[in-house]
C-alpha cells in the first residue's frame, strides 16, 4: 500500500473535555486507487487529510507512506518524506498570482533543487497532458477556474509523488467543469499509480472514485457510491 493509517486517533479540546475526531481509524489506499472521503462539516475530514499528509501528528496510531512508518520520524525527516511522496490539490488551486502556469510547476523543482532541463521538459509535458500546453505562459488571472485547477493538479504531480491528496478540488467549479476536473484527476491518479484520497461534498468526485468512505463520529464506514463511473 502507498498510504496506510493504522489505529490513528486525534482529539481536540471541547469545552471542559475533549472531542475525538479520529477514533482508532484504519485506512489503506492502494496505488492507482481513488478513494472519496465524505462526512458532515466538522467531522474531521480535513484533520484526516492533514494526518495522512504528515502535517499533523496523531495522538496515537501510525501513518505509513510509501512503505515508510512515520511515527518515529523527526520534523525534518517528515518534511523530506512529505516533499518526495505527497502531492496536494487544493480547493482554490492556491496558485502564485505573479507566476505563469509553467512557472507554478518549475518552482516545485526549484524548491527540490532540481530545476534543470529535464524538470522544465517534465513541467511542459504535464501541462500538455492536462490540455494546458497553450496556456503555459498565462498568469492565473488569465486562466479560467477549471484551467487553474488543472494547473494545481499538474503542480501536485510535478514532484512525482506516490500519494495524492485532494481537498474539495471541485467545490469552486460549476457542475460541468467539476466533472471534467474530477475525471482528469482520477485518470491521472490511475495512470500514474497514485494512492489518491479526495475529500469532497460534491457529486463529481464520487462518480469517478473507486470507492467512497464516510467519516462519522470519529469512525470510517464504507458507502456504496451509486452511479460511479470508476473502473
Amino acid at each position: 500500500m502507498s498510504l496506510e493509517l493504522r489505529g490513528v486517533t486525534v482529539t481536540v479540546p471541547d469545552g471542559d473535555g475533549i472531542r475525538t475526531l479520529l477514533d482508532a481509524v484504519d485506512l489503506a489506499v492502494a496505488p492507482g486507487e481513488v478513494v472519496a472521503l465524505t462526512g458532515a462539516s466538522g467531522s474531521g475530514k480535513s484533520t484526516l487529510l492533514a494526518v495522512a499528509g504528515l502535517l499533523r501528528r496523531p495522538e496515537a496510531g501510525e501513518v505509513v507512506l510509501a512503505g515508510t512508518p512515520t511515527s518515529g520520524l523527526g520534523g525534518r525527516a517528515r518534511t523530506k518524506l512529505r516533499g518526495r511522496t505527497v502531492g496536494v490539490v487544493y480547493q482554490s488551486a492556491n496558485l502564485f498570482p505573479s507566476l505563469t502556469a509553467i512557472e507554478q510547476l518549475e518552482v516545485v523543482a526549484h524548491v527540490q533543487g532540481r530545476l534543470d532541463a529535464d524538470a522544465r521538459r517534465r513541467a511542459r509535458g504535464l501541462l500538455a497532458d492536462l490540455g494546458l500546453a497553450e496556456r503555459a505562459g498565462r498568469l492565473p488571472h488569465h486562466l479560467s477556474g477549471g484551467e487553474r485547477q488543472r494547473v494545481g493538479l499538474a503542480r501536485a504531480l510535478m514532484a512525482e509523488p506516490r500519494v495524492l491528496l485532494a481537498d474539495e478540488p471541485t467545490a469552486s467549479l460549476d457542475p460541468r467543469l467539476a466533472d471534467d476536473v474530477a475525471d482528469l484527476l482520477a485518470g491521472q491518479a490511475r495512470d500514474r499509480d497514485l494512492a489518491t484520497l479526495v475529500v469532497t461534498h460534491d457529486e463529481a468526485p464520487l462518480r469517478h472514485a473507486d470507492r467512497r468512505i464516510e467519516l462519522d463520529g470519529g469512525a470510517l464506514r464504507a458507502v456504496t457510491a451509486a452511479g460511479s463511473t470508476a473502473r
